[in-house]
């Protein structure tokens, strides 16, 4: 593929277009589980005013607690040096990757990638330093020259649908917005290509209604845009290793012109774009979701629902007489309690009663609940909202379950977020102008030594940059909550309690005062640290922690607390209840 010869361009902006509609139903499929997670009540509905009510919204649920479990913080990153001599410098390497990534709000990136792949696909996008998007600040978040990890919404990308696997793709690609007289002076777009754009117009804009933003307004937007903007594309190609930049107007095809730029590409094999995927499908590069294999059941759940409040609506009681019978009647109806009154005959009335849900379609709902939330990966222990146990034991066996359920999810995003970040720093370790101050402490001291990043003219490079394998800290970014983090904390000084003696033989002395302080912060109580005062230690046995019971003393009583069925005991419970039956009083329903 030459981007210079207009043959190569006209054959690529068709596959590009073909290759789009292509991915269409994907599209549309994403749209409609965002449209289902914002709710019947958020913005405009494809369904138009007759959307059928959610009641229970477990899609949002599901979002909510998957990033929770997945990427509740921001990740570390830890550099390794392949060898001794480099150690050094891999420290301050590592200082300043951890240090940028804040800056450029790695991590909020990262949740809205996650989000992405629990709909469909997460696309994720590095932005070299003198990329057009980077050098014009489209997103707020961005620096002029500096590297970037952005989002990309399926709503704008491609790629070559021939293939069954990214590595064999003939090109990928994505859509933006740049403005109109921002773009016209864009130092990196051919000058010649560039005086020839025109705005583009949001009436042109072919797929527009499909996009998931139209969820929010569905009306025509020209008269909202006060300034001109043009629609461009970057293509990578992967044999010739180039980004290209064209302009594209409606269709998400390329003009025939020359690209506005070409930049070459010596990072991954996939170029700038990354992919996550929670649920791959053989021999498919599009994967399936977490959110599209529990559709059915919130469907199924919400539709329930709706029965059982129609049914409730509609539950009433009302008396049924027989003609001639109207005085009785009215003499009944304005009667007080525990009156008597004389009536001419008491078998012309009846009560009839239209009860409420079925107690069966109630027990049928709770357990499609319950299966959802077990093949969400227990949902209600990610979001704290099912039983709590009442010893960080049980605690801890709990998120063991839920951390095995969500094991290869998490094996999936922190490769990701590896891949992210070996992208960032390769840029980062190349860049001839990026200056991050930082400082790194000295292991097992109070002592810090300076760690400021600097250009390689000024901050020589030790090796290359594969000399370097950069990868997320585990368990740098999940969740736990300040208990969690008390009980392991606990636990740690029961486990260590038997080492003292060796760690004392070693000059290594328990700082109380330290775990104290760690302690008051995570129970949130800052009195805590008021509650002892320095006073002469009482006699203890050698390399016995003060306080702390020595190994083999004292009596220990081990007693099973029941906590309520598990979420199958409960399904279970569910489905052997009898159904109510609706009675007859009289010949009528109850």
């Amino acid at each position: 593929m030459n981007p210079a010869d207009a043959s190569d361009r006209e054959r690529l902006s068709a596959a590009l277009n073909h290759c789009y509609e292509e991915l269409a139903p994907f599209r549309r499929t994403r749209r409609e589980l965002i449209e289902e997670y914002a709710g019947s009540r958020y913005g405009q509905s494809i369904l138009g005013p007759e959307k059928p009510t959610t009641f229970v919204n477990l899609i949002q649920d599901l979002v909510k607690a998957q990033k929770t479990a997945l990427a509740y913080n921001d990740p570390r990153f830890l550099v390794t040096a392949k060898r001794g001599e480099q150690e050094s410098f891999g420290a301050r390497f590592q200082t300043a990757l951890n240090t940028y990534v804040k800056k450029i709000h790695f991590g909020d990136t990262l949740r809205d990638i996650i989000g992405d792949a629990i709909f469909q696909v997460g696309i994720g996008k590095v932005y070299l330093a003198d990329s057009p998007e980077v050098y014009h600040e489209n997103d707020i978040w961005m620096d002029p020259g500096m590297p970037y990890l952005g989002r990309v919404s399926l709503d704008d990308f491609c790629y070559d649908v021939s293939k069954d696997d990214l590595r064999k793709c003939q090109f990928i690609a994505n859509r933006y917005t740049m403005d109109y007289e921002t773009a016209l002076a864009c130092p990196y777009f051919d000058a010649e290509v560039r005086k020839d754009l025109e705005p583009s117009k949001w009436d042109q804009r072919e797929g527009r209604w499909e996009r998931a933003s139209s969820i929010a307004s569905n009306g025509d937007h020209t008269d909202a845009e006060i300034e001109d903007v043009v629609d461009l594309i970057d293509v990578y190609l992967p044999k010739e290793r180039l980004v290209c930049t064209w302009p594209v107007y409606g269709k998400f095809e390329i003009m025939s012109t020359r690209p506005l730029a070409v930049l070459p590409w010596d990072g991954p094999e996939t170029g700038p774009y990354r992919f996550l995927s929670l649920i791959d499908v053989p021999d498919n590069i599009m994967p399936t979701s977490p959110a599209q294999s529990l559709y059915a059941l919130f469907y199924l759940y919400n539709f329930l629902m709706r029965r059982i409040a129609d049914r409730a609506m509609r539950a009433k009681t009302v008396i049924s007489y027989e003609a001639g019978a109207g005085e009785d009647v009215a003499r009944l109806k304005d009667a007080r309690d525990m009156e008597l009154v004389k009536v001419n005959r008491t078998k012309a009335m009846e009560v009839q009663q239209f009860p409420g849900p079925d107690q069966g379609l109630v027990n049928f709902a709770l357990g499609i609940h319950e299966l959802f939330n077990r093949a969400g990966g227990n949902l209600e222990s990610m979001l704290g909202t099912g039983p709590s146990a009442a010893t960080v034991g049980q605690e801890e066996m709990i998120d063991q379950r839920v951390g095995a359920q969500l094991a290869e999810s998490r094996k999936k995003v922190n490769r990701f977020v590896s891949e992210c970040g070996q992208d960032i720093g390769w840029l980062l370790f190349d860049d001839p102008m990026q200056v991050i101050p930082g400082e790194r402490q000295i292991p097992g001291t109070d002592y810090t030594v300076n760690a400021d990043w600097a250009p390689p003219d000024i901050l020589p490079r030790h090796g290359t940059f594969a000399d370097y394998g950069i990868e997320v800290e585990p368990y740098s970014m999940e969740y736990k909550s300040p208990q969690q983090r008390l009980g392991q904390a606990f636990s740690i000084m029961g486990q260590l309690a038997p080492l003292m003696p060796m760690a004392q033989q070693q000059g290594l002395e328990f700082q109380f005062d330290a775990f104290l302080k760690d302690v008051a912060e995570l129970a949130g109580e800052p009195r805590l640290t008021q509650w002892f005062r320095s006073a002469p230690p009482p006699m203890t046995e050698p390399g016995q922690m003060p306080g702390v019971r020595p190994p083999g003393t004292g009596q220990y009583t081990r007693t099973n607390i029941s906590q309520g069925p598990t979420s199958a005991g409960r399904l279970t419970m569910l489905t052997q209840q009898q159904p109510q039956q609706p009675i007859m009083s009289g010949g009528a329903m109850q």
